[in-house]
């Protein structure tokens, strides 16, 4: 498999994924790595990752900073 190719199966990926876990987790990943916005294919993934969110705050599916904030302390196990 190409580096194209694996880029493009990442997308997609993303795309049609509805594991908020999987998504945060890709997310932060990428944060930790090298500036992913400094490539059209990372660029393109965080935009992806935003309309998913915007479009879930349309559909109501949202969460109070102490809901988040809880789930996250669960998630990772922290106090």
């Amino acid at each position: 498999m190409t580096i194209q190719e694996k880029k493009q199966a990442i997308i997609e990926k993303v795309t049609n994924s509805n594991s908020d876990e999987f998504i945060t987790l890709l997310y932060y990943n990428m944060n930790k790595e090298i500036k992913c916005d400094e490539t059209d294919e990372g660029k393109n993934l965080i935009n992806i990752l935003l309309e998913k969110s915007q479009q879930e705050a349309i559909e109501g599916k949202t969460s109070s900073f102490e809901n988040v904030l809880n789930d996250v302390k669960e998630k990772y196990g922290l106090k």
